[in-house]
């Protein structure tokens, strides 16, 4: 029994630690104030490139539900900036 609680404890330090924002793709387009449909396109040309050109990498939930971290919102807005 010591090993499961030692575990149940290894398990809780790991919930704590602090998690990078995950964004909706309406939330997105708000923040880089473009269209929803110009934050698909960018999720689909990272996609095709690996990574290296769009907005990638995102978390696809189900179908119909992506989510796009903030480190990939800030690539795309540094680019944008420069």
């Amino acid at each position: 029994m010591a090993g499961y609680k030692s575990r149940k404890t290894a398990l809780r330090k790991r919930i704590r630690e602090p998690v990078e924002p995950l964004y909706t793709v309406d939330e997105a387009a708000e923040q880089l104030r473009v269209s929803r449909r110009t934050i698909v396109r960018w999720i689909r040309k990272g996609e095709q490139t690996d990574g290296t050109d769009g907005l990638a990498p995102v978390y696809a939930l189900g179908r119909n539900c992506v989510r796009i971290p903030a480190s990939a919102i800030n690539r795309m807005l540094q680019a944008r900036i420069v």
